[in-house]
């Protein structure tokens, strides 16, 4: 018994010297950690050391030590560190490490690090570059790095993208994420406001929850051929985002995905999509254009997942049309009719737009065409050789042939008319305005024929109009019968036949909100640049007449718009989440 107490005591007297064990080298004081096998950590650096270069391995009493760890407040407070060098022998960074260092400018963690600890680099207040290696790296804390990071870099060999991983990096603009990766934590980028692009590589499979909340700078999201599914609140408030490509490979979009993508206004969801969950696009006002390529209706939620009522239309594959318009499908219920079939597209022109044109009769599966020669012309062939005519194809996809027409006279005067922003290619020449051409051509009998053209171009309209209902009024005039904020598109042909176009946006419906605001004034209108309100406005948003969103503002009572061209545009007034719109003329 005796002899077991005294193992005991000297084995807890042996752990305790060494744990206490500590010795400077240089700058730095090392503190052994184990013994067996023999490790120690950096526990404490000189407050004056202006660079640290860590080695792998240290000698102390003639024993060789793996440097493993960086130790809790090693580097805090050295304000004069200017670099560091970590070996890949460190697997784990503590706490407040580097905590306040203002002179470090870049960091590159090594391949072999797998924790780094809380605010272990806030307060690094110029850090700009991240040099991220670390294979199998655990979940970061949100304020793990200072907010001052523009840069980061991920090495070919990471796999994983920590949680909270570059959370609130507010001065980062862009990341790459690279193929190597398969997985991005949770909330990795959340609030990252200056972030405009990212490109998502083809290995990554999820898009976990709050990946991209509120990084509301975000204009181009490129998403890999990989991602199977689009996690709740993914992308929530992108709100410069104006257009969206979910690929064929994701099946499932989460609760909120996209809610308040305030500019969204083209969504493209691909075939593989089954489920849609609650308010995954709710609050996206100006989303204009839905292309679902799943030919089974994917399941959604509930009532809230796109915005409702809306003006969208919605366009879905070929043959799905009554799957999607079921009056019981809330499909049918968020688009309110606006479903459109999309067949395979058929494009066939002419050769020689003078000398002949196509006519084609198309449905979902097959298409007519019939190559029609003018007077003086004839059919010879398409361009894939057939000479059928009229021909019946079969369509399997989007479909592209020419018609091939040949002069049969000996000279002739031709007139055409096309309309104004359209051309006429005459033997080879470009026309696009009116006037009289003269081209030489060789007949199918050999002689060459001098051919006259008269060219006259009738003008198309495009007309927008932009106005302000009151509660309960409708818009009627010009083929519309609209009530509701949004813009709205009329295509119509001249009594010359040319394609027109009008647009009308309704701005904003003038409600018993306006009571509210019955005191609110702000000068000077027009303006060259500053605007000042009588009262501190929560958000402002200043639209222009196209609908998007081009300034954003929160708490103010003056702006800035002097960075935009000189026009009309609409500013949209928030306090209490109650919102009014107001005409401002920029100079």
């Amino acid at each position: 018994m005796k002899r077991t107490l005294l193992l005991i005591c000297t084995l807890l007297c042996a752990n305790v010297l060494f744990a206490q064990t500590r010795f400077w080298v240089d700058s730095l004081q090392y503190k052994v950690t184990s013994t067996n096998p023999a490790e120690v950590e950096v526990y404490y650096a000189n407050s004056s050391i202006t660079t640290a270069n860590i080695p792998a391995t240290i000698t102390y009493d003639e024993i060789n030590y793996s440097v493993t760890s960086i130790g809790y407040e090693a580097f805090r407070n050295c304000s004069s560190l200017t670099s560091i060098d970590i070996p890949n022998s460190i697997t784990s960074i503590g706490n407040y490490a580097f905590y306040n260092c203002d002179s470090l400018t870049s960091v590159t963690i090594p391949n072999n690090v797998t924790s780094i600890g809380y605010e272990a680099f806030f307060f690094c207040t110029n850090l700009t570059t991240l040099n991220f290696n670390a294979i199998n790296c655990n979940d970061f804390d949100y304020s793990t790095f200072h907010s001052s990071i523009t840069t980061i870099n991920i090495g070919d060999s990471v796999q994983r993208i920590p949680a909270y991983f570059a959370c609130s990096l507010n001065s980062l603009t862009s990341i790459d994420i690279p193929n190597s990766i398969t997985s991005i934590g949770n909330n990795a980028f959340r609030g990252c406001s200056s972030l405009t692009s990212v490109t998502i590589g083809n290995s990554v499979t999820s898009i976990e929850n709050n990946t991209f909340y509120n990084c509301s700078s975000l204009t181009s999201v490129t998403i890999g051929n990989s991602v199977t599914s689009i996690e709740n609140n993914a992308f929530y408030n992108c709100s410069s985002l104006t257009s969206i490509d979910i690929p064929n490979s994701v099946t499932s979009i989460g609760n909120s995905a996209f809610e308040d993508c305030s500019s969204l206004t083209l969504l493209n969801i691909g075939s593989g999509v089954n489920h849609i969950g609650r308010n995954a696009f709710a609050y996206c006002n100006f989303l204009l254009n839905v292309n679902c390529l799943a030919v089974n209706p994917p399941t959604i939620f509930d009532n809230t997942s796109f915005p409702y009522p809306n003006s969208a239309s919605l366009t879905v594959p070929c043959g799905s049309l009554e799957a999607y318009s079921n009056p019981s499908n809330l499909w049918n219920v968020f688009f309110n009719n606006r479903i459109y079939e999309n067949g395979f597209d058929v494009n066939v022109s002419s050769n020689n737009t003078l000398a002949g044109h196509v006519e084609i009769e198309s449905n979902c599966e097959l298409a007519v065409l019939t190559a029609i020669a003018n007077s003086g012309y004839r059919f010879v062939n398409w361009s894939d050789g057939h000479t059928e005519n009229p021909r019946i194809i079969e369509l399997h996809g989007d479909t592209t042939l020419i018609a091939n027409f040949d002069i049969i006279i000996s000279g002739a005067e031709l007139s055409a008319t096309i309309c104004e922003g359209a051309s006429l290619d005459f033997g080879g020449i470009n026309i696009t305005n009116s006037g009289v051409y003269t081209q030489t051509f060789t007949a199918v009998n050999g002689t060459d024929s001098i051919v006259t053209l008269t060219v006259t171009v009738n003008p198309s309209y495009n007309i927008v109009i932009d106005t302000v209902l009151n509660e309960g009024d409708v818009y009627t005039e010009n083929g519309f019968n609209e009530s509701e904020i949004g813009t709205y598109v009329q295509y119509f042909q001249t009594i010359e036949g040319c394609d027109s176009i009008i647009t009308l946006n309704i701005l904003s419906s003038v409600s018993l909100l306006d009571v509210e605001y019955e005191e609110l004034s702000f000068y000077p209108n027009p303006t060259d640049s500053k605007i000042t309100f009588s009262s501190t406005i929560e958000r402002i948003e200043v639209i222009d007449l196209t609908g998007r969103c081009v300034l954003t503002f929160s708490n103010a009572r003056e702006i800035n718009i002097e960075s935009l061209p000189s026009g009309a545009y609409y500013l949209r007034l928030t306090n209490n989440d109650k919102a009014i719109m107001r005409k401002v003329i920029k100079e």
